[in-house]
């Protein structure tokens, strides 16, 4: 089976001078969750923006479905390849938790059919309860707004979900049931999950996790 997602030999600076990553040899498989740890300043923001092909990327350096991402169209990428899952949240407030659903469908996928319906399915495939669909953002806990984030991550069927320190700002159990979702996403739709985060518990869950440590790949663990 070949990696879904890969990096060869990646290396990144943003002056040239002082390199952020060195040599990052990464193979990331559908059905599976990986996490990237390492203290702050180590390069995983960096890392995740690099697959996200949210920062220019070198020629022959990342590969998705072995197409030198450099060449793919990275609009076309991050709408319809990869789900982006942040820390934050990075919802519209100001809307309903299945309004930013449907937004995200509209602008990605415009000719779904059935908009609301394919939204709250979802919300409820992450676990949120019907009468919290239509509440607004800033009405529902940081762990809702997180389902609700991963919800619309999930929203155009992509490959691939990318997840920023998704459970930074949550208490211990609710970090559990996020990542207990992220795992169900992976094994039982098989789509690939990688997770940056510096949380040792977070670590004991995961498939396969990456040590990032000043840049370079320092270990790798296979858990299950």
């Amino acid at each position: 089976m070949k990696p879904i997602l890969k990096t060869t030999n990646l290396s990144f600076s943003y002056d040239k001078i002082h390199p952020i990553l060195q040599n990052i040899n990464l193979e990331f498989y559908k059905g599976k969750v990986y996490g990237i740890f390492g203290k702050s300043g180590a390069g995983k923001s960096t890392l995740l923006s690099l697959l996200a092909g949210l920062e220019k990327i070198n020629k022959d350096s990342i590969y998705y479905q072995d197409i030198d991402l450099s060449k793919y169209n990275l609009d076309y990428y991050r709408s319809h390849d990869i789900g982006i899952v942040f820390q934050s949240y990075n919802l519209l407030p100001q809307l309903t938790a299945i309004e930013n659903v449907v937004l995200s469908i509209e602008l990605n996928n415009p000719k779904t059919k059935n908009k609301q319906e394919k939204a709250k399915s979802l919300l409820q495939k992450v676990g949120i309860q019907n009468e919290l669909i239509n509440h607004k953002i800033l009405k529902l806990s940081g762990g809702e707004q997180q389902r609700v984030a991963i919800a619309r991550a999930l929203s155009y069927d992509a490959n691939i979900i990318l997840a920023d320190e998704p459970t930074g700002n949550l208490d211990p159990d609710t970090e559990d049931d996020i990542i207990n979702l992220f795992l169900d996403i992976a094994h039982k739709e098989g789509k690939c999950v990688i997770i940056i985060s510096p949380s040792r518990e977070v670590k004991k869950q995961l498939d396969q996790y990456y040590h990032l440590v000043h840049g370079k790949i320092r270990g790798c663990n296979e858990m299950k």
